[in-house]
C-alpha cells in the first residue's frame, strides 16, 4: 500500500513540475531589442545595429517599430528585415528623430512565432556625447511599438528588459600634427678672406721710383 502512495506522489510531481516548467501565455512575452545594444564610435563613423524580434511561443500576424534617436547626434538608415512575410518601407522623421517600420504576415491564417530580424540600422556618429535609440513602448497602445497575434492583441511586454534600447558613446577624433625633430647639427664654414696683394702708398712710390729711373736714363743717353 505504501509503494502504491508512494509512486501516486511521484507522479503528481512529476505532473506539477512540467505544469510549472512550460511557459504560458502570460509568461511567453514578445519583445524588441537591438544588437550590439553598446559600443563606442569615433565622430564621422558608421555601424550596424540589428532590431530582433522574439515572440517565443506567442503566434503572431504583425508588428510595428517606432525608435526615437537624438538627430544632432547620430544620423540613421533603415532598412527592413526578414522576420515578416511583408513590409512598408521605414519611415524616417530626422527632424522628429523618429524611425518607424511596419511588417505583417499578410493573412490572418499566417501566423508565426519565434525570433528574427525586424529590421537593420545604420548608424552614423555626427559629434561627440552619449546617443540613445529607445523604443517607444506603451503596453496597451496602438500606435507605437507592438506586436499582434490575429486576435489583434497586443502581446508586447513593454515593462522591464523585455524591449531594450542601445546606448552608444561618440567620440571626438582629434588629429596630433607631429613636431619635426632635427636629424643632424647644422655647422656654419666662414668664407676665407681675400689675399692682400698690395696697398696704394707703396704702388705710388714704386711708380715715383720709375719714373726717377727712367729720367736718369734720358739724361745720360742725351
Amino acid at each position: 500500500m505504501l509503494k502504491i502512495i508512494y509512486r501516486a506522489a511521484l507522479v503528481l510531481g512529476l505532473v506539477w513540475l512540467v505544469v510549472l516548467t512550460v511557459p504560458t501565455k502570460a509568461d511567453a512575452v514578445a519583445k524588441y531589442w537591438m544588437e550590439p545594444a553598446t559600443g563606442s564610435h569615433g565622430v564621422g563613423s558608421s555601424w550596424t545595429v540589428t532590431v530582433k524580434i522574439d515572440t517565443q511561443t506567442q503566434n503572431v500576424l504583425s508588428g510595428d517599430v517606432e525608435i526615437s534617436f537624438d538627430s544632432t547626434l547620430v544620423e540613421i538608415s533603415a532598412k527592413a528585415g526578414s522576420y515578416f512575410a511583408n513590409y512598408n518601407d521605414p519611415s524616417i522623421d530626422t527632424a522628429a528623430g523618429t524611425i518607424r517600420l511596419t511588417g505583417d504576415q499578410g493573412s490572418s491564417t499566417n501566423t508565426k512565432s519565434g525570433s528574427g530580424t525586424m529590421a537593420t540600422m545604420v548608424v552614423k556618429a555626427l559629434t561627440a556625447g552619449t546617443a540613445t535609440l529607445s523604443f517607444a513602448c506603451t503596453s496597451g497602445q496602438t500606435t507605437d511599438s507592438n506586436i499582434l497575434d490575429a486576435q489583434a492583441n497586443d502581446v508586447i511586454d513593454c515593462a522591464g528588459t523585455n524591449v531594450g534600447k542601445g546606448t552608444y558613446t561618440l567620440t571626438s577624433t582629434t588629429t596630433v600634427t607631429p613636431t619635426a625633430t632635427p636629424t643632424g647639427t647644422l655647422t656654419i664654414t666662414p668664407s676665407p678672406s681675400l689675399p692682400v696683394t698690395g696697398s696704394i702708398p707703396a704702388t705710388v712710390g714704386l711708380i715715383g721710383l720709375g719714373l726717377l729711373t727712367l729720367m736718369a736714363g734720358l739724361v745720360l743717353i742725351f
